[in-house]
């Protein structure tokens, strides 16, 4: 699959954001608010991330 724009920049979110939470564990623990807002973060994004995916998906069906 080849990325736009977009997806590459969210993808580098995610990443950045992936190795953040990793740290924050390591650091804090798995029970802190920071830990969990970050989380949350990484969780959005993802699903965004998802929905520029399948919207790509569903466009590209339309030119079949």
């Amino acid at each position: 699959m080849v990325f736009s724009s977009p997806e590459r920049e969210i993808l580098l979110v995610i990443e950045d954001l992936r190795k953040s939470l990793g740290d924050l564990i390591n650091i804090k623990g798995l029970v802190d608010e920071e830990v969990a807002q970050v989380s949350r973060n990484l969780d959005a994004v993802m699903n965004e991330y998802h929905k520029l995916v399948k919207e790509k998906e569903y466009q590209n069906k339309g030119r079949e």
